[in-house]
């Protein structure tokens, strides 16, 4: 939630042009509590949670489970003090490659229509890796991630990233059995559909369940 550190940009262009990142909403930190962060620090989870919501929650965390990232930015030290509350959300498509360090790529579509892609289930901006590892054997797509690549969901991928999972089990973290038996069922259905050979599954841990994460994904070999 730090990407507020690291703009940099020769300016705005048109949409209609290829652009690297797009707005595709402003929202509004409307809690008057909160203070600047540090920009040597980690923004706190309350505020990083706010920051979330304000670019519109649960639906932003559906987003960033694809090649899709949301990137957040508030305001510089002086708006703030002169009491902006803005927040700016971008959406950016990330290239293929290594998993980690993959740069965004030039758009072309709006940022309405790849939403809309994504709701439809589109696979064009889903998340499909290729490993050196034999699915059959467990370590999932990320089991040594110095190698896990990023490839184009063409039918020729290793693991596809097929389903993300909204867990609905409350404010305080249920632990990572409850959520295995919650998501199981809607892994299970995307293993079946897809006819892979079994599936892998990542959810928030303890400490980002905590900050406000609730999507679980499903993902098939």
């Amino acid at each position: 939630m730090n990407d507020w550190r690291s703009w940099e940009a020769d300016g705005p262009v048109d949409c209609a042009e290829p652009h690297k990142a797009e707005t595709f909403t402003v929202g509004v930190l409307t809690d008057a509590a909160f203070s600047y962060p540090d920009p040597a620090a980690e923004i706190p989870a309350d505020m990083s949670a706010a920051i979330r919501d304000a670019c519109g929650g649960i639906e932003a965390q559906l987003l960033n489970t694809g090649r899709v990232n949301v990137l957040t930015y508030i305001p510089s030290a002086d708006e703030w003090e002169a009491g902006a509350r803005w927040v700016r959300c971008d959406l950016v498509v990330r290239d293929v490659g290594l998993v980690d360090g993959r740069d965004a790529v030039p758009m072309t579509t709006s940022a309405e229509d790849i939403v809309a892609s994504i709701r439809a289930g589109d696979l064009t901006y889903r998340l499909c890796v290729n490993t050196p590892n034999d699915p059959t054997q467990g370590g999932g797509p990320y089991a040594d991630r110095s190698v896990a690549t990023v490839v184009e969901c063409d039918g020729s991928q290793q693991w596809t990233n097929d389903r993300a999972v909204v867990v609905d089990l409350g404010d305080a973290f249920p632990g990572d059995d409850a959520i295995n038996e919650y998501i199981t069922p809607y892994c299970d259905e995307a293993w079946h559909a897809r006819g892979a050979q079994g599936w892998w599954a990542f959810w928030p841990s303890q400490e980002n369940w905590t900050a406000g994460f609730r999507v679980a994904t499903c993902w098939t070999a």
